[in-house]
């Protein structure tokens, strides 16, 4: 048996995931899981070592990039899934679940978006309330299919081995990051906030550096950051997640 997760969505959404999946997995082992994220996810998930096969689809926020995506559609179709299951509800996880030709479709009968999505599925189940953690969500969908709603909602990333020695160049010593930027100004804390954490993390004898995302608005609130505080030390850049 043969089942396609689908993960499209961005990295947060991807990482609050994959308990649910993993619950997915240890509920029925005899399953082959595969599951498709956009392609700056991909690092996330590759190295999960009960995924079956992770699959990365390249996207541009704002805009489908058919003739980009058609090859991957091609190859997901040839895989003949039993079962696709989208987590996150949105249009295009509801286009891929439909393009992607399993025998049978679960999705979520989302309230926001396209208003005919829910007939890309066979069967579209209710959303579960809005004030559970989001893990908890994902195991209340996924109950259909085995999955007890008291699975453990322990977050599970592996770093990819082959970049092992790159990353200790970066940062020699075991260290926290802060990342201090977001994709939209309105997600991300004061900086008076991360200036106060990084006194009391050193205070606790905690290493901590700073790091923001390559963009220049975000490397300007790291540096803002700095003339803040001084002494916070900060991550240089990095182009590959």
């Amino acid at each position: 048996f043969k089942i396609l997760a689908i993960v499209f969505k961005f990295l947060g959404d991807v990482v609050v995931s994959i308990p649910a999946l993993r619950a997915l997995k240890e509920a029925r082992p005899d399953v082959e899981l595969h599951i498709l994220v956009a392609e700056e996810a991909y690092p996330l998930v590759k190295t999960l070592p009960w995924i079956d096969r992770a699959w990365a689809l390249p996207r541009t926020r704002g805009r489908a990039r058919l003739r980009d995506t058609w090859p991957m559609i091609r190859a997901l179709r040839a895989e003949k899934f039993d079962l696709s299951i989208d987590l996150i509800g949105n249009d295009r996880g509801a286009f891929l679940t439909l393009a992607a030709g399993a025998r049978e479709k679960l999705g979520l009968h989302a309230p926001k978006g396209f208003v005919g999505r829910r007939f890309f599925y066979h069967e579209a189940l209710p959303e579960a309330p809005g004030d559970w953690h989001e893990t908890r969500r994902h195991l209340h969908f996924l109950r259909k299919l085995g999955v007890p709603a008291e699975a453990p909602l322990t977050l599970e990333l592996h770093a990819d081995p082959a970049l092992r020695d790159a990353a200790a160049k970066i940062l020699p010593r075991p260290t926290i990051i802060a990342h201090v930027s977001t994709s939209k100004p309105l997600k991300e804390w004061p900086h008076s906030h991360w200036s106060e954490l990084a006194k009391l993390a050193r205070a606790d004898g905690h290493e901590i550096v700073f790091a923001s995302g390559p963009a220049a608005r975000e490397r300007d609130s790291l540096q803002t950051l700095g003339k803040l505080n001084s002494e916070i030390p900060q991550l240089p850049p990095i182009k590959d997640l």
